[in-house]
């Protein structure tokens, strides 16, 4: 008999969550025994919006949309008793509303683990609180770094527990189309380095611009370009006055872009940008590596892990060392280093663990 999956998410589109959508349905694309739906903000070939879209209008208006979308999956899964659904956490305040669902979903909801709290709030009190009364309701969970795992372990969790790479990207589907918006920004002469994605202080965008106006080398300042691509709907942006103070140029287009524009901006990127502060997996790293970009990460433990697994997929950094970050940036301009070697990108290749992780879920979350 068919499993019936539901994956449920708010954020959706909002931040690229769509492809961590496709990439989990492709994984059961051959399994006759689980069929994968999906209840999130777009439309897509295979499914209707079932959420409406929370990130715009004013307070009010977010409310009373956030409103109708707990009640209507609230009756969903009142209606649908025989369905499994995988809800992704971000560890936002949305969670602690929907958390309260799971009561009605029982042993068929399943918790998917992107960020267990928000990092810039992970050490306050009432947002442990929080976890740990999330989490007394969920006795399925999957995760996807070593992070989130301790982060568990140090609240006592004892429930079961799938870790699971993030899910590898596919883009093929994406019609190949230059967009003139997002093409404009890159300077074919120079470098181009690209901060791709939701603009939050944790990932690290305020230390991004003191690190690019610390670079003293004309040279450098000269030879490098950077492009800042993503929507700020925190207001970082012009809330910390950042901006460029050198000869570095730059653009930027704080917005959220489609499909093809996403598509066009790694393209024509040379290096892509993550210098996070707080991490537990990455969209935008899957994204690059999709398209054989090499990475600038910072000296994050996800990210030192994930480097020594595909060392030829980037280079590390000190965020706080600005002599380091200077000495990187200088060795782009000359640089004769090549990535993405074959040997990396076959252990990359490997569907060895998604197997062993669809094998997992199916027995023994399904069972």
């Amino acid at each position: 008999m068919t499993k019936q999956v539901y994956l449920v998410d708010l954020i959706g589109v909002h931040t690229g969550m769509h492809y961590y959508h496709n990439a989990f349905c492709e994984l059961f694309d051959k399994n006759g025994d689980v069929e994968i739906g999906v209840l999130s903000n777009y439309d897509h070939q295979s499914h209707r919006a079932f959420f409406p879209y929370l990130f715009n209008g004013n307070m009010v208006s977010k409310a009373l949309k956030l409103l109708f979308a707990f009640v209507k999956l609230a009756l969903f899964l009142t209606t649908h008793r025989r369905s499994y659904f995988v809800y992704l956490s971000f560890g936002n305040r949305i969670d602690r509303l929907f958390m309260l669902l799971a009561r009605i979903g029982g042993k068929r909801f399943i918790l998917d683990i992107h960020d267990l709290y928000d990092p810039s709030k992970e050490s306050s009190d009432y947002c442990k609180r929080s976890v740990i009364n999330k989490l007394k309701r969920i006795n399925k969970v999957i995760i996807h770094s070593e992070r989130v795992q301790k982060q568990l372990d140090s609240f006592g969790y004892s429930g079961a527990v799938i870790l699971v790479p993030h899910f590898r990207y596919n883009f093929e589907s994406i019609p190949q189309e230059e967009q003139s918006d997002v093409t404009d920004l890159f300077d074919s002469r120079k470098i181009n380095l690209l901060f791709f994605g939701h603009i939050r202080e944790s990932k690290g965008i305020k230390e991004l611009f003191k690190l690019i106006n610390g670079i003293t080398d004309t040279k450098v300042q000269n030879a490098i370009h950077l492009v800042i691509v993503g929507s700020d709907t925190n207001q970082c942006i012009d809330k910390f006055d950042l901006r460029i103070r050198n000869k570095v140029s730059s653009n930027m287009l704080l917005r959220k872009v489609s499909d093809s524009e996403m598509q066009s901006a790694y393209s024509h990127a040379d290096y892509v940008l993550l210098p996070y502060l707080s991490i537990s997996q990455s969209g935008v790293l899957e994204s690059a590596i999709s398209y054989r970009k090499p990475v600038v990460v910072s000296d994050l433990p996800f990210f030192k892990q994930y480097l020594s697994q595909y060392p030829s997929f980037g280079v590390q950094f000190n965020i706080q060392d600005q002599d380091s970050f200077n000495h990187l940036v200088g060795d782009f301009v000359d640089s004769t280093e090549e990535y993405y070697l074959d040997e990396d990108l076959n252990n990359y290749m490997n569907t060895q663990v998604y197997e062993e992780f669809k094998n997992n879920f199916t027995v023994s979350f399904l069972g």
